[in-house]
């Protein structure tokens, strides 16, 4: 059940093609190109685009999806591949799209017609294109290997004496690794005794004179490729949902947002085919394709392809994949307006709005990667949802049962935890109030412990600005009773450590005149308790520049002493000079 949920999650977005984004991959055979493309207005926008030519299918698809989470981060886990593998064309087949036979018999009937096409597409996968495809030979020395390959064919009476791959290593171009990895690529390309899976789109198209004829656009491909492809995004998480064509993807993107009956006309160029698409708004009218073996396009290979296609209506024709000067050419020989298709995005976003229903949905047939859900009474995992769906019934019909007889009890103990719910919230809140009340308590308790604190420091600090008030201006009235003329004082500096109040610097005449007002001031600061101490005396010049003695000493207190005041929990002391800076 799982499974099919699953399926329907990923699937209906698929059919809608009008949610969220997808990964839209592309491979010519040699690259493969991968892009997270969300739908936009007219056009889908391509948000992250990233490329690998590993040769491995899940390895190649785990290098892109490495870089696009990279860059984009999340990515969509639905995904759309362009696969090289797929044969499309246009069939006339009997049957009114109106009234369409079963799915079976459309398989049957479209592979039927398809089945001899496929040996027409394993012809264009020669080793030759490979070799060219990776860009290890070049068209010219690909002529040179075949026609050394029919000497060799010639020379044995018809028998093979050499493969391609042997002279291409002969000749240099290529060596032994190169080639292997070539065969690798060759046998994932080629289809060999292989089922085949199929797609379509009915064309209901009315000819001139009014004839309505049913042409159907269909595709198919081997279901052993379609398994590679589908694992190698298994391993990776991603589910492939559909698989398109190479030839003619970019087709829906010329169309979009038209509804109109003019005709336009495709020309597009692939490695080892051209092919020429004409259609409207509405279906595809006609295609023809043809092999180029790798050659360069002249401007007479598209005219042969798309003549038969060219009406007097139809004024412009899109390229992809052609040399701007063979389009130029073109354009002067057809006398229409040539229109070229970039190479970098055309056939990603082509697809792209084929997903999101912004194109017709009959411009491109489709393969589906995964195969039908079967019936769900085929289904085993659905038999065993049933009986355990059974089981589960039995179960819940007993408990019921159990229910009803315990409602009573469950009832009387639904009251009996909400009494004790009561009990216990009460109890909860006396607890919390007991406790805020204590931490209310401790806290009034530090409160008035620090307020004491405070208080005595406030008592103290205004004790020692009293006392600072009082003795500078005494300083000062000292210093200026003792001093002579024969001294200058050149500064008076407030200590900036513990050693003393205040450092005295001056000059004076003689030595004599220095100790004497020294001695003088020491007797004069007594009743300031504060004396003289670290005397310095030395033969200097004054400010002036005359000879004499510069002198230095500190005013220390006579006993010493050391307040220690507390503000706001910080230690400072020495309010009035001791260890701090005036």
């Amino acid at each position: 059940m799982t499974d099919i949920l699953i399926s329907l999650k990923n699937f209906l977005p698929a059919l809608t093609g009008t949610q969220g984004s997808w990964l839209v991959f592309e491979s010519d055979g040699f690259t493969l190109s991968g892009a997270v493309i969300t739908q936009d207005k007219p056009l889908p926008v391509i948000r992250a685009k990233a490329s690998s030519r590993n040769i491995d299918f899940s390895a190649a698809v785990t290098e892109i999806v490495d870089a696009l989470k990279k860059s984009v981060g999340k990515i969509p886990s639905r995904a759309a591949l362009i696969a090289p593998g797929i044969v499309s064309a246009m069939l006339d087949l009997p049957v009114d799209p109106r009234s369409p036979r079963s799915d079976d018999q459309m398989q049957e009937m479209v592979r039927w017609e398809l089945e001899p096409l496929f040996a027409q597409q394993n012809e264009l996968w020669r080793l030759g294109a490979v070799l060219m495809g990776r860009g290890l030979i070049t068209a010219k020395q690909r002529q040179e290997i075949l026609v050394d390959l029919e000497l060799s064919t010639s020379a044995g009476g018809g028998r093979q004496l050499r493969r391609f791959g042997e002279i291409a290593i002969e000749k240099g171009y290529v060596d032994r690794a190169e080639l292997d990895q070539c065969l690798l690529l060759h046998e994932n390309l080629v289809m060999v005794d292989d089922d085949i899976l199929c797609g379509w789109q009915p064309q209901v198209i009315t000819d001139v004179d009014g004839t309505e004829r049913y042409v159907w656009y269909a595709c198919g491909m081997g279901m052993g490729q379609r398994k590679k492809w589908v694992k190698a995004f298994e391993r990776n998480n991603i589910r492939l949902i559909w698989l398109y064509p190479m030839v003619g993807s970019c087709f829906p993107a010329l169309h979009v947002g038209e509804d109109s009956a003019q005709e336009r006309i495709l020309i597009a160029v692939y490695q080892e085919q051209i092919a020429c698409i004409r259609g409207t708004s509405r279906h595809v009218v006609s295609m023809t394709m043809e092999s180029r073996s790798g050659q360069d396009v002249t401007v007479e290979d598209c005219i042969n392809i798309c003549h038969e296609h060219l009406r007097p209506g139809i004024e412009n024709i899109n390229v992809y994949g052609i040399d701007p000067s063979v389009s130029a050419e073109l354009s002067s020989r057809l006398e229409r307006k040539i229109q070229t298709i970039s190479p970098e995005s055309s056939g990603l976003v082509g697809v792209a709005a084929h997903l999101f229903a912004v194109a017709p949905q009959a411009h491109l047939p489709r393969v589906e990667a995964q195969d039908p859900a079967p019936p769900l009474w085929k289904n085993a995992e659905v038999r065993r949802f049933g009986a355990l769906a059974a089981v589960f019934l039995l179960v819940i019909i007993v408990e019921i049962s159990l229910q009803i007889e315990r409602a009573g009890h469950v009832e009387r103990l639904v009251m009996l935890d909400h009494k004790y719910s009561e009990d216990m919230e009460l109890s909860r809140q006396m607890q919390g109030l007991n406790s805020e009340a204590n931490a209310l308590q401790k806290n009034v308790s530090k409160k008035q412990i620090r307020l004491a604190e405070i208080s005595k420091n406030l008592s103290l600090a205004e004790d020692v600005l009293f006392y600072r008030q009082r003795s500078i201006p005494g300083l000062l009235r000292s210093i200026s009773d003792v001093i002579g003329d024969e001294v200058v004082i050149d500064a008076i500096t407030e200590a900036k450590s513990s050693e003393g109040y205040f450092l005295i610097e001056g000059w004076s005449m003689s030595d004599t005149a220095a100790q004497l007002f020294i001695a003088n001031l020491d007797k004069k600061l007594l009743r300031w308790d504060l004396t003289v101490s670290s005397q310095n005396l030395r033969r200097g010049q004054g400010r002036a520049g005359h000879n004499g003695y510069n002198f230095s000493f500190r005013l220390v207190p006579r006993v010493p002493m050391e307040l220690s005041l507390d503000f706001d929990g910080i230690s400072r002391k020495g309010i009035l000079g001791w260890g701090v800076s005036g």
